[in-house]
């Protein structure tokens, strides 16, 4: 700081000047917050704490830049952690929320002793019947001291007071109960911390085992986080400039669960990062995480987060997110290329913050009649009135179903019940999605209710990200809003794109991909869709038959690529409330059935909404029991689409 003024901007620099001021007041924090919960604070505890809670967003400048996680610092070698780069950078907010005692699969702190000659502790991440599902991310850093005993009390400043015993030899592995395999181990021979960072290669009970091979006692703290989710995929509305910014369900607070990357990285949270590029997963219990980070530019092997993983000047700004995104880019309509419903179909969608729903449905319900009243910190549906200071407001992170509709595509997805004719269900609470209610009506931290902006119920991992390193090795088809700064040249907010993908590897994890991220158009909203340039798809369901992204020269009649999809409410070409089909050859029209050769798949009034409503999500599954509906092929030409 200059003398004689203040100055708030920040500097980056070196050295140990800069880095003891800020972890001591970091553990100072840490030894406060201990005493608040009533513990004992530990000097153990809280070293593992701050290094196993640090950021990995940094870079090696003496190494080449490479990124943190390139490191092996979580094999079986014995290269310790890297001299410029450690365990990453500080992060203390994300270190008061690691420091929470006990043994969960999650997250967890615990301090003890092991044995010498061999003695082992072990900790099992396996709380509740909670499996570790592949790829979940794995971070545990051990700490421990060498033993030193003052024997003479009256001449404390004298080395030959004080008897010091060699630092004890102790490794940390992360074991398959079930196989005995060790996925993981840290062993830096000559240093007196472990620090594993890895992920698991297959769903499994697991261990994490201490082993002193020291000649004496050795007492330790062990920290750990764990990320588990894994289920449907999903972006929510996180813009700079949007009134429904994301702040999802923020962690510790009651039961909510880690991890939460949604309140980790989102605006209305502790970060200032822009979410509606990224993808989460969920697996319906409250969590969330960062799979396939669309927009962060953070590659792979990032998550989950508990906290901002850095500022936003550490990033590397020039490095697209697995997606090809840049931040402010927003995923609208989200789909594998897989989906289908042979037999009949159920379409589940979600709604935007301004929609109301048709009289009796569930969307109607939540977004306006949902009773006040209930414990402001209980959201719905635990509370019925989704602790509301008044009615509705609740039914934008939420996702309905549909009564039963068409035959759609050529995949057959899984069953689900449909509800009944014109009206529409609810599928899922935005708060089994780790998603918030409106901050005046149940939320927690403040903010508008999240968004949910696109859809995907199979699971990625199965789907596009086989290893689960958060790097697709299929293409990720998805549409941008308006204003996504991605949206230039040929590509337009009417268009359907497809990632390209830079992970062929799916026997291990490709922690650097050889060439950038990007994507392309898959299919052109003008010459493709028959949509106008002011037209912006919203939602999206894409049936895929053929060569991934590619045309496919043998394709008929009997067997298209097909999607389904809505437009956004500035949309001159149709209603924000309908569910259009193409066939990437018909022209559009939007008043007359798809099965009679136009566009129209399901009106407002058939789902259960009103035509102004905007439909912000979309996916598909199959009906119970086979309907009479069939699909009716159309003699039109054969036209493919476009790919550029």
């Amino acid at each position: 700081m200059p003398a004689g003024g203040a100055n708030n901007a920040s500097q980056v620099n070196t050295g140990t000047s800069f880095a003891a001021p800020h972890v001591a007041g970091t553990a100072g924090l840490l030894h406060q917050w201990s005493r608040a919960q009533g513990l004992i604070p530990d000097h153990l505890s809280t070293k593992a704490v701050i290094l196993n809670s640090a950021s990995k967003h940094v870079r090696a400048p003496n190494d080449g830049d490479r990124a943190w996680p390139v490191w092996r610092v979580a094999t079986t070698s014995t290269i310790p952690l890297n001299d410029a780069m450690g365990a990453g950078r500080l992060n203390g907010l994300a270190a008061v929320k690691q420091y929470v005692p006990g043994n969960r699969s999650d997250i967890g702190l615990q301090a003890a002793t092991v044995n010498s000659g061999g003695g082992t502790a072990t900790y099992n991440l396996f709380v509740g019947g909670q499996t570790l599902k592949p790829g979940s991310l794995v971070v545990a850093t051990l700490a421990w001291d060498r033993q030193v005993a003052l024997n003479d009390p009256a001449n404390p400043d004298r080395a030959a007071s004080y008897t010091v015993t060699n630092l004890p030899d102790v490794d940390l592995e992360l074991v398959n109960r079930q196989t005995g395999q060790v996925v993981a181990r840290s062993n830096s021979v000559s240093n007196n911390v472990e620090h594993i960072y890895a992920n698991v290669p297959t769903e499994g009970n697991y261990d994490l085992r201490v082993t002193n091979f020291g000649a004496t006692n050795a007492r330790f703290a062990l920290a750990w986080t764990s990320g588990t989710s894994d289920g449907l995929a999903f972006s929510v509305n996180g813009g700079a400039n949007e009134a429904q910014a994301a702040e999802g369900l923020q962690f510790p607070v009651g039961s909510n669960k880690f991890p939460n990357d949604v309140n980790a990285l989102g605006q209305a949270g502790p970060a200032s990062f822009r979410t509606d590029g990224e993808i989460f997963t969920s697996s319906q219990d409250g969590t969330n995480m960062q799979r396939l980070s669309g927009a962060l530019g953070t590659r792979s092997r990032v998550g989950p987060h508990n906290a901002p993983p850095a500022a936003m000047a550490v990033l590397d700004n020039a490095q697209r997110g697995v997606l090809g995104l840049v931040p402010g880019d927003n995923v609208g309509g989200l789909s594998w290329g897989r989906d289908g419903s042979i037999g009949g179909s159920t379409v589940v969608f979600s709604i935007d913050p301004a929609a109301t729903g048709a009289a009796g449905t569930a969307a109607r319900f939540h977004a306006v009649d949902s009773p006040p009243g209930g414990a402001a910190n209980t959201p719905f549906p635990t509370n019925p009135g989704g602790g509301n200071l008044a009615n509705g407001d609740e039914a934008a992170g939420d996702i309905y179903k549909t009564p039963a509709l068409d035959t759609f595509g050529r995949y057959n997805s899984p069953v689900l019940n449909p509800a009944p004719p014109r009206l529409n269900e609810l599928f899922a609470d935005e708060s089994e999605l780790g998603l918030q209610a409106p901050s005046r009506r149940g939320s927690l931290l403040g903010g508008e209710e999240d968004d949910l902006d696109a859809l995907e119920m199979d699971n990625p991992r199965l789907s596009v990200d086989w290893d689960g390193d958060g790097m697709h090795n299929e293409g990720v088809y998805f549409n941008l809003a308006r204003g996504s700064p991605s949206l230039a040249g040929a590509r337009s907010a009417d268009d359907i794109f497809i990632s390209k993908s830079k992970d062929p590897d799916t026997g291990a994890f490709n922690h650097e991909p050889s060439s950038p991220f990007d994507f392309e158009v898959f299919a052109d909203g003008v010459n493709d869709i028959r949509l106008t340039a002011n037209d912006a798809i919203d939602g999206l369901i894409l049936s895929d038959v053929g060569f991934e992204g590619n045309p496919e020269p043998n394709e008929t009649l009997n067997f298209l690529d097909e999607a389904l999809f809505s437009l956004d409410p500035n949309s001159p070409s149709g209603r924000p409330g309908d569910i259009y089909y193409t066939d990437f050859n018909r022209p559009f029209d939007p008043n007359l059935p798809w099965d009679q050769g136009g566009s129209l798949f399901a009106s407002a009034a058939q789902i259960g909404l009103l035509p102004t409503d905007n439909i912000d999500a979309l996916d598909i599954f199959r009906v119970p029991e086979p309907t009479s509906l069939l699909l009716l092929v159309v003699p039109v030409a054969i036209r493919r689409r476009r790919v550029v």
